[in-house]
């Protein structure tokens, strides 16, 4: 209420505060009244017209002329009567005016009138973005990828866009018609009531993976996120379903196919055991009788170089072919060790002990070993496994150390939120680009001119992923090669 004479502010104060859902504030001219609105925005203004600084009608101008108060009604209480004062007041933008004196019924009359208006277009404004909203909401629903359902209580459909339509083989008009059990063959109506109603107090579902049935009977796999919503004050159950049939088609495939790798993986693994079962007793048997050879030979008949060229060739092909069996048996084993249970393993115990195993070898090559895995104090993993891991590393760098420098190695063990990385590294011969790839490949090596079997980089990786981890390498022609192995925390 604004106006600059302060028995109407009271009378008209006196009048509306019968009302108990009005709160009424006044204001002794237009800038007051601004201030006021700017602080807190009424549902109406009342105002006179002739007031001090600022009078009605610059009031009026300065709420249109903001577009957060343009909209508020004003209501002119003014002493000037007559059509052309009325006329006047309502040409400059107020909502209606009133001519002092008036009732008190009038002035109760004519506000109701204009807070009902207020509240209409208020209402019809929500309305109409409600309206847009929803036109924009079916716009891209009917341009989604995945199906989009509006359930009500009693199992019809609010809404399906044309994509859930599409998938189901009915027309829109056919739609009207459908309720839940006509797409979900495994519908049970206790459950879908206590789905509902469940959404309704938690709002988002999990999400679950489900079947539709299409118009001709046949079913196929969704995977639905589902929640609660209420609209027009009644409700709802919407649900987004995802066609999930080339996952599954794929992950069909992909178990069929494991299947057979798992089959075929066995069948080598009983092969390997069997053959090398098979095969020890024979070469004992070679072994053996060429032993018995060379004790019944006449001396003289072996002070020749020829034979006993040929008889150290026998020997050497006899523990070559012992070797491979025996490698071959621990592929089998590392293969029946999958997923077997770890333990924490002392890791400064384990590098003490390798390293003591290799004192000769490293005494021999002359090397210096760096130590640093204080951040490692303990790994989960296999003790024995990792002491293979460990050596096999280690005597690796040392049997390809590079005769034109001192070797040098380090072992480092840092921790990362999700591994115990352990970095092995020397400066040795290392390895060309394309090789690093094939690296743990079985049987696969690259330098000849000492000794090994090629099986024991492919042994250390099948035992750390096994565990869940991994193995990297990095290595550059004539520099070195640097190990990372990656434990599971």
């Amino acid at each position: 209420m604004v106006d600059d004479n302060t028995d109407m502010r009271d009378y008209v104060t006196r009048i509306l505060s019968q009302s108990p859902d009005w709160e009424i504030r006044t204001a002794g001219n237009g800038l007051e009244a601004l201030e006021a609105v700017n602080q807190r925005k009424p549902d109406l203004i009342l105002s006179d017209v002739m007031m001090p600084v600022l009078d009605g009608f610059g009031l009026l101008k300065k709420l249109k002329e903001s577009a957060d108060t343009s909209r508020i009604p004003v209501v002119f209480l003014s002493a000037r009567a007559g059509e052309e004062a009325t006329i006047q007041g309502l040409e400059k933008g107020a909502d209606d005016y009133l001519v002092k004196p008036f009732s008190a019924r009038e002035l109760i009359t004519r506000v109701k009138t204009q807070l009902e208006i207020t509240h209409t277009r208020q209402d019809n404004t929500q309305l109409r973005k409600a309206e847009e909203e929803l036109k924009k909401f079916k716009i891209i629903s009917d341009h989604a990828f995945d199906a989009f359902i509006l359930m009500r209580e009693d199992g019809t459909f609010a809404y399906l866009n044309d994509l859930t339509l599409k998938r189901w083989g009915y027309t829109r008009e056919e739609a009207q018609r459908l309720r839940v059990p006509d797409v979900d063959p495994i519908y049970q109506e206790e459950k879908f009531n206590e789905v509902f109603a469940l959404a309704q107090q938690l709002g988002p579902i999990p999400t679950f993976e489900t079947i539709h049935k299409r118009k001709d009977g046949t079913i196929f796999p969704v995977e639905v996120s589902m929640g609660g919503i209420t609209l027009d004050n009644k409700p709802h159950l919407f649900a987004v379903a995802r066609d999930i049939t080339e996952r599954k088609v794929a992950e069909e495939t992909l178990k069929k196919r494991n299947e057979l790798l798992e089959r075929t993986n066995n069948d080598l693994d009983n092969f390997i055991y069997t053959a090398s079962h098979d095969l020890k007793a024979p070469i004992s048997n070679i072994e053996g009788l060429l032993q018995a050879l060379l004790r019944t030979l006449p001396p003289e008949s072996m002070a020749t170089e020829r034979p006993q060229r040929i008889t150290y060739l026998m020997q050497e092909s006899v523990e070559r072919f012992k070797r491979t069996i025996a490698n071959l048996t621990e592929v089998v084993r590392l293969q029946k060790e999958y997923g077997a249970e770890a333990s924490l393993v002392d890791l400064s115990e384990v590098v003490r002990e390798v390293l003591l195993d290799l004192e000769p070898m490293i005494q021999h090559a002359g090397a210096q070993v760096e130590v640093n895995i204080a951040d490692c104090p303990e790994i989960r993993f296999s003790a024995k496994n990792l002491r293979s891991v460990l050596y096999n590393l280690l005597s690796n760098g040392i049997k390809y150390r590079s005769p034109e420098r001192m070797l040098q190695m380090q072992i480092h063990c840092v921790s990362t939120p999700e591994y115990y990385v352990l970095t092995v590294r020397d400066n040795g011969l290392g390895l060309e680009p394309g090789q690093v790839d094939k690296l743990f490949s079985m049987f696969k090596r690259f330098h000849d001119h000492v000794e090994g079997s090629g099986i024991g980089l492919y042994m250390i990786k099948r035992m750390v992923e096994n565990a869940g981890g991994r193995i990297a390498v990095e290595s550059r022609l004539g520099e070195g090669a640097t190990f990372r192995v990656y434990f599971r925390r």
